[in-house]
């Protein structure tokens, strides 16, 4: 997040707040700036050791930052948040305006990850972040600065009612869920709820649009993460982009009916046949679970414009997690 600071906040008696701000500056999680830089350099030549060393490196390399980078494009309108004086309470929404009170406290509490699978998900997730931010994520956990809310799409959606109107948790807070779609253009009854709980409370989210986690899996993505393509691997990279995209890549058709939509009209009934059966329950989990081929696997993703799918969001979330630069 990035933070403008009102001068008129630059006083004795909030030095200890204003410190907070600092330590998070320290931590990588959050950009500083001043309203007033002259005011800003003019009081940190006030404070006192080791306070005027500390906020000197700061205002030092917000200088440096905004010089090399255009922070308007790498923070999103919801993500800049004015810390004023003399107002009454603070004004959330698309545009915030903070009392320094409201953004210690958005400052002190963690990140929010909705999700259907802390595990899977997470590891996935992982996967679509550049270095520096899934450095930042592993930072987060470690400290207990990220919490990691869902367990099932009927959970997470309740999750959501019932802290999703908590101005807070909305500004922290970002969800992700599979669609479940069998085919182009399925809307599945419990993720169109969890949608429009989204839509309704304001929340920053995404629905997948292939059908679960498991459909981003390529085969170069498979090839990098398994020791080769068993008969059923081989057979499942045989299908069409549309299919794979909508297949259920854990069961297979598993004696569903599946396989008589019209994306599979094509299929001939010995391939019918060969794809009763998926690649498993816990196949995202032996995918993902290495972190060391994450690096790999993000490759990939970027190669195969995977990522184009995620728009701004995926940045509203690097921004989340810290600093970009």
């Amino acid at each position: 997040m990035f933070f403008i600071i009102s001068n008129d906040l630059l006083s004795p008696e909030n030095e200890i707040q204003l410190l907070m701000l600092a330590r998070r500056y320290g931590e990588d999680r959050i950009f500083l700036e001043f309203s007033d830089q002259n005011a800003a350099e003019n009081w940190v030549e006030s404070l006192a050791q080791p306070y005027k060393n500390n906020w000197s490196v700061i205002l030092k390399n917000s200088i440096q930052i905004k010089s090399r980078y255009n922070i308007k494009r790498l923070y999103s309108t919801e993500l800049v948040i004015k810390v004023e004086a003399n107002i009454p309470e603070s004004t959330w929404g698309p545009v915030k305006s903070l009392t320094l009170d409201d953004a210690i406290a958005l400052i002190d509490q963690g990140v929010k990850l909705g999700l259907e699978n802390s595990r899977n998900d997470l590891s996935f997730l992982r996967t679509l972040l550049p270095a520096r931010s899934r450095a930042h994520l592993d930072t987060l956990l470690e400290k207990g600065h990220l919490e990691v809310v869902g367990g099932g799409i009927g959970e997470l959606k309740k999750i959501l009612q019932r802290r999703g109107s908590d101005s807070k948790f909305k500004a922290l807070s970002w969800t992700l869920f599979d669609s479940d779609a069998t085919y182009p253009g399925h809307t599945v009854r419990s993720t169109q709820e969890i949608i429009d709980t989204c839509e309704e409370l304001g929340l920053t989210y995404h629905c997948l649009t292939r059908r679960a986690i498991e459909n981003y899996i390529s085969k170069e993505i498979y090839q990098l993460t398994h020791s080769g393509l068993n008969p059923t691997a081989e057979t499942i990279y045989q299908l069409s982009n549309v299919q794979l995209n909508h297949f259920n890549m854990k069961l297979g058709f598993g004696g569903s009916s599946e396989h008589t939509l019209q994306i599979y009209n094509d299929l001939e009934p010995e391939t019918v046949e060969n794809l009763q059966r998926g690649l498993g329950k816990k196949f995202a989990n032996t995918t993902f679970s290495d972190h060391g081929k994450h690096d790999a696997i993000h490759e990939s993703h970027k190669n195969n414009s995977t990522l184009d799918e995620f728009g701004i969001k995926l940045s509203h979330l690097a921004n989340l997690l810290g600093r970009p630069a």
